[in-house]
């Protein structure tokens, strides 16, 4: 099976994330609430 370099990437972040949070899933939804309104978007 060929390796996917996109996929192990987004793998790879998700990781990272997860690590950040404490592998809490509420700690992780408080820290992207936290960036999105430190980073408004003005698109869809």
């Amino acid at each position: 099976m060929q390796s996917n370099p996109i996929l192990e990437e987004v793998w790879r972040i998700n990781d990272q994330l997860a690590a950040e949070a404490g592998y809490d899933k509420d700690r992780f939804c408080e820290q992207l609430r936290a960036w999105s309104a430190a980073h408004p978007h003005p698109g869809r």
